[in-house]
C-alpha cells in the first residue's frame, strides 16, 4: 500500500503560501495497526482515551421554535490571562460532541495552538430536547443562530471553524468571512439522541407521527434516515435527503479559504465522492488526501495519537498569519 499524502488545489499564488507546511506533512498510519483494513483505526478509537480530560462551560442557546442546544466552551480559553489568537468553534459530527474522544483530543491541541474553542452541539446531544424537532445536515438555522452568538460574544476576535464528519455540510452551508474547514463526509446513527428525548418524539401534539419501537429496531443509516428524518423534513427519500443536503451542491459558492481532509480509505464516505474536479475549479478549496487514515481517526506513532489536527490547525494558523498580514 503507497501512503502518499495529497494536496491539491487551483494554483494561485495565494493556495501556494497558504499549503506551503501542508505540502511537507506526510501521514503514515502507526505500525501497530494492520494496514489491510481502516476498521482497525475505527476499532482503536473506541479504546484510546485522552489522558488528561477537558473541563468546559456550558452557555445554553434557545432559539425561536423553543429548542435549544449548548456551546461548550473550553475553559482554560476563558481564563483572564489566556489571549488566543482567534475563536474555533467546532461543529462535531451528527452524533459527536465535545467529550467524544477524537473531539478531546482537536480541542487539547487547538488551545494548545493559541485557540479558545467552543464545541457546538447539535439540538438533543448534551442538552435534552425541548421540541419534536430534530436537525438534519442541511439544516442550518440552528447553527447560523450559535455562530451569530460566538460572533456577538467575541467580536474582536477572528472566528474560524471546523466541520468533523457529518457536520461538514453545516460548514459548507455557514462559510462566513472567516476560514472554515471542513474534514470528512459522513453520519452516524443517532443512539445517543433518540434514547434520552423519547417522550418529545412521542409527544401527541407532535406533527410527525414517529412509531418509537420502529425507530429503535434500525441499525442502518439508510433506514434511520427513512423512517425519520424523511417524515420529519419532507424528503421523498433518503436519496432526495442525501442529494439534497451534499455540500457538493454549494462548493462552488465557498468563498474563503477552505480546506478538505478526507482518507482514501474511509469505510462510510467513500473516495469515489470526493467532488475533486469541482474543487479544483474554486480557487478558495484546498484538498488534502491520505490513505490508511479509517474515519475521523489518521493514528499515528507507537502510542497513536490523531494526525489530523496538526494539518487543520496548522492551515487555520496560515489563514490567520495571511489575514493579519493584509
Amino acid at each position: 500500500t503507497t501512503f502518499e499524502t495529497r494536496v491539491v488545489f487551483k494554483d494561485t499564488a495565494r493556495n501556494n503560501q497558504l499549503t506551503t507546511e501542508l505540502r511537507a506533512m506526510k501521514y503514515k498510519p502507526s505500525w501497530i495497526l494492520p494496514h489491510t483494513s481502516p476498521l482497525f483505526q475505527i476499532m482503536l478509537g473506541s479504546f484510546v482515551e485522552m489522558n488528561q480530560q477537558i473541563d468546559y462551560h456550558c452557555q445554553m442557546i434557545k432559539f425561536d421554535d423553543g429548542g435549544q442546544t449548548g456551546l461548550f466552551w473550553d475553559k482554560r480559553g476563558l481564563e483572564p490571562d489566556f489571549k488566543p489568537k482567534a475563536v474555533l468553534a467546532i461543529a462535531p459530527g451528527m452524533n459527536g460532541g465535545c467529550d467524544t474522544d477524537y473531539i478531546l483530543e482537536l480541542v487539547h491541541k487547538a488551545y494548545s495552538h493559541g485557540y479558545l474553542v467552543v464545541v457546538v452541539h447539535n439540538r438533543g446531544i448534551g442538552t435534552p430536547l425541548t421540541t419534536p424537532k430534530l436537525f438534519h445536515g442541511g439544516s442550518t438555522d440552528d447553527f447560523g443562530t450559535c455562530i451569530e452568538n460566538i460572533k456577538d460574544k467575541y467580536p474582536d476576535l477572528p472566528l474560524v471553524g471546523m466541520g468533523i464528519s457529518y457536520d461538514v455540510e453545516l460548514c459548507a452551508r455557514h462559510i462566513t468571512s472567516q476560514p472554515v474547514i471542513n474534514s470528512v463526509l459522513a453520519g452516524y446513527y443517532l443512539t445517543s439522541l433518540y434514547e434520552p428525548n423519547q417522550k418529545w418524539l412521542q409527544d401527541p401534539s407532535s406533527p410527525y407521527k414517529l412509531d418509537l419501537q420502529d425507530i429503535e429496531n434500525v441499525r442502518e443509516t439508510y433506514e434511520f434516515d427513512r423512517r425519520v428524518i424523511c417524515k420529519m423534513f419532507d424528503f421523498e427519500d433518503p436519496w432526495d435527503y442525501y442529494r439534497s443536503v451534499s455540500s457538493k451542491r454549494v462548493i462552488h459558492g465557498v468563498s474563503t479559504p477552505t480546506l478538505c481532509l478526507h482518507s482514501l480509505d474511509d469505510p462510510i464516505c467513500l473516495k469515489e465522492c470526493i467532488p475533486e474536479q469541482e474543487i479544483l475549479e474554486n480557487e478558495n478549496i484546498i484538498l488534502m488526501t491520505a490513505f490508511g487514515g479509517g474515519h475521523v481517526d489518521f493514528f499515528e506513532g507507537t502510542l497513536p495519537s490523531r494526525w489530523f489536527p496538526k494539518p487543520a490547525l496548522t492551515f487555520l494558523d496560515s489563514t490567520i498569519r495571511e489575514n493579519s498580514d493584509n
